[in-house]
């Protein structure tokens, strides 16, 4: 590592560079563009292979769908990265979670099994490969990474996300660690890694990591090809030291984000926990073995980039005819006609802090009794991890805590509260975003939760109030709503209180405030930051050596 100087508030000086100052949009100051951003990789990376590497690749549209384009839906983190990809011509390296694999035909010389293990003969991180036809030329490549079921299991469901997931989330949701899931997830890393430098071989290239799944990563490459430029980004927020040491892994996880040249945090206080576990690592590195410590050469910059999603977008998406006639569906097929509509939106997730809400709306609903008949929360609660146990118990408690509010509170021509698990496209999404008085967030932690920044995106109105956790990134950005501790049910139900009470004006001052923000700190800035930040980066590589 670099030498460490004194933390200076929100500047990590050494280590950390300077924060991007959240200024509003201006004529003088744009917005960046995906064109402004594609143009900005040309010029800083030219022909240079640029790998992207993640547990999940983008799933390629059908033809009927969407013609020869890769198909991705409308996500803040591919609105980003597909553009670098595409102007480079370069690679995506993930897994196939629809173990889509090709055929043994399309995959002549390039491995030919499909999934994760299904018994048609291939080899655990044996890897498949197809060409997206892009919006630009040239087009860019997918490549699979084959894993074994139960490798899969280990890494993925086990170590990730009954480990990594509820150790960086203060959710007060106990860790599980174990060896066997540990060791699926090194190997998992070493598939990728042998994936990533058959890809890299004989070029100067930059690989991009995304998020928890593969933390090990960088430091193996590194050991294997050095001159990459390697960067990662921690889509989730990074523990306090304390947290983190209950996992007897995290050395080793240390060490291996250490490989990178850039890592990226959502926010300063993500990027002071790690420097200060790095601090403390290195420290004891050193007094249990003073010949094994991070070595000189290598130096990681690290800087909080705040993640953000393609206002615009979003914006055509709520204008357009599709999403006017789903408003006009959600209305009469939930009778929401002259209602106060209040919305949540997120995957069912422990994290999301889903029962302190619906505990809220019944406090709310006692203490305005005058509500009844003419208030409706609509929480879309998208299942995930079913495997997990945890995951299962969580819907169910829901469902138990909703039926019981909506008994008690409801009656046979209206209910208070319309739950529902299944997936929506993003039209439906946009819709009822548009419907809404106000949408409540009330993650108990959240690395950025950009169903806040989506929420303001759809409301080209400039109406509608957001409630907020504290406990986002996204509170240090969007100033305009109404904060909440989700730990404090009463607050809560006080902020639904208070949203329903504002008044148009208000609404439209806060609003514009933070769609405002949103436009200036947009999805493709994130991008931009990013690849400026590299740029510099390798400036001082070429430095010669003092």
């Amino acid at each position: 590592m670099g030498q460490e100087r004194k933390l200076d508030g929100g500047d990590l000086t050494g280590l950390l560079l300077p924060q991007q100052n959240l200024a509003l949009a201006s004529p003088s100051n744009p917005s960046w563009t995906r064109e402004r951003l594609q143009a900005l990789i040309k010029s800083t990376f030219g022909q240079r292979r640029v790998v992207i590497v993640a547990n999940r690749r983008p799933q390629p549209a059908s033809q009927t769908e969407a013609g020869a384009a890769g198909g991705q839906p409308v996500s803040g983190l591919l609105s980003a990265l597909i553009p670098l990809i595409e102007v480079s011509g370069g690679t995506w390296i993930g897994h196939d979670d629809n173990d889509n694999g090709l055929t043994a035909a399309q995959a002549k010389g390039n491995g030919n099994g499909r999934g994760k293990g299904n018994g048609n003969g291939q080899a655990n991180g044996q890897i498949n490969r197809q060409a997206i036809a892009a919006t630009s030329s040239p087009p860019y490549q997918l490549r699979n990474v084959v894993i074994q079921a139960q490798d899969y299991e280990g890494y993925y469901n086990g170590f990730s996300n009954q480990g990594l997931w509820p150790l960086c989330h203060i959710t007060y949701t106990e860790p599980q660690f174990k060896s066997a899931d540990w060791h699926a997830y090194r190997r998992v890393n070493q598939h990728f890694a042998q994936a990533v430098l058959e890809e890299t071989k004989g070029h100067r290239a930059i690989v991009f990591i995304q998020d928890y799944h593969l933390s090990l990563l960088a430091g193996l490459l590194k050991q294997k090809q050095p001159d990459l430029l390697v960067a990662h980004f921690w889509h989730i927020p990074w523990p306090h030291l304390d947290q983190l040491r209950t996992c007897p892994f995290h050395q080793e996880i240390i060490t291996g984000l250490l490989g990178n040249d850039l890592l990226g945090f959502q926010t300063a206080d993500h990027c002071a926990n790690f420097l200060e576990s790095v601090k403390r690592n290195q420290s004891r590195q050193r007094s249990q073995n003073p010949k094994q410590i991070a070595p000189e050469s290598q130096t990681t910059t690290v800087k909080a980039f705040p993640i953000s999603i393609d206002i615009r977008a979003h914006e055509d998406l709520a204008t357009s005819e599709a999403a006017i006639k789903a408003m006009a569906k959600w209305r009469d097929k939930h009778q929401l006609h002259n209602k106060i509509i209040g919305i949540g939106i997120e995957r069912l997730d422990y994290t999301k802090g889903l029962l302190q809400k619906m505990q809220a709306i019944e406090i709310l609903l006692g203490k305005r009794p005058d509500l009844g008949g003419h208030f409706v929360f609509i929480q879309l609660a998208i299942r995930s991890r079913c495997q997990q146990r945890s995951y299962r118990e969580l819907g169910d408690q829901l469902n138990q805590l909703v039926n019981k509010i909506n008994q008690r509170h409801g009656n046979k021509e209206w209910m208070p509260i319309i739950l529902q698990l299944d997936p929506h496209d993003q039209i439906d999404l946009v819709a009822i975003e548009r419907l809404a008085k106000f949408c409540v967030v009330s993650s108990l932690h959240d690395g950025m939760n950009l169903v806040a920044k989506e929420f303001c995106a759809a409301r080209i109105d400039n109406q509608g109030v957001l409630i907020l956790s504290e406990f986002t990134g996204s509170a240090q950005e969007l100033s305009g709503a109404l904060m909440i501790n989700p730990f404090a049910i009463d607050s809560i139900a006080d902020a639904m209180l208070q949203a329903i009470a504002m008044d148009p004006q208000e609404e439209a001052r806060r609003m514009i405030a933070m769609r405002n923000t949103i436009s200036h700190q947009n999805i493709f800035r994130w991008g931009a930051d990013i690849v400026q930040a590299l740029k510099s980066i390798e400036g001082t590589r070429k430095q010669p050596c003092p």
